[in-house]
């Protein structure tokens, strides 16, 4: 039985881990609440404190599982570009900052949509250290990618560039009123990501 209960317990906490992970790729991570992230995976709110020993323990593991998630899906992308980092930037870029019915949240859920929220967090915290951690390894993740042409330092200033790129339009965007502008940021961040001129 005790046993069992574990196995189970185990499943809730990656269960709750996940729920969390998909909610704040689709909403404002400032909206994440320990009741939400329970009712999304289909608990209450009461047994939280039996898979975390705090918010922040709670946070620092999400902020885990979302840089696992955009390994994941940056893999898929650099595969179908030969693991070239030019092309796979370029697409993660057209995949990401585009229309919010095209867009894959994957792409961007930790570096974009977890910065602003876990810089509310105290420098000693868990989940900074979680995002300082998961942030280096994407970036030495991207930075592996072919780029003959390219020193591992140009590669690697290259990354952080692009990353910031795609936080910043993504940003600025989702706080424009104008739809237009918005979408003409986000084009010509895409052009300015894949070399080309914006049109």
């Amino acid at each position: 039985m005790a046993r069992s209960s574990r196995a189970d317990a185990d499943r809730h906490k990656t269960e709750v881990l996940k729920a969390a992970v998909e909610f704040i790729a689709e909403h404002d991570p400032g909206s994440l609440t320990i009741p939400k992230a329970m009712a999304a995976a289909g608990l209450t709110s009461g047994g939280f404190y039996n898979h975390f020993a705090s918010k922040d323990d709670f946070l620092s593991q999400v902020v885990d599982l979302a840089f696992d998630t955009q390994k994941v899906a940056v893999d898929a992308v650099s595969s179908s570009h030969f693991h070239e980092l030019r092309p796979t930037l370029a697409a993660m870029a057209a995949r990401y900052l585009s229309t919010p019915d095209n867009r894959d949240p994957r792409l961007g859920i930790s570096v974009l949509v977890l910065s602003s929220e876990t810089s509310t967090e105290t420098p000693e915290s868990a989940t900074r250290r979680a995002y300082a951690r998961g942030l280096n390894g994407l970036v030495d993740h991207l930075t592996a990618l072919k780029d003959p042409d390219a020193s591992h330092r140009e590669k690697r200033r290259l990354v952080l560039a692009t990353l910031s790129a795609l936080a910043g339009a993504s940003a600025i965007s989702r706080a424009l009123p104008d739809k237009e502008l918005a979408s003409e940021l986000l084009e010509a961040t895409q052009s300015l990501i894949a070399g080309r001129p914006a049109a």
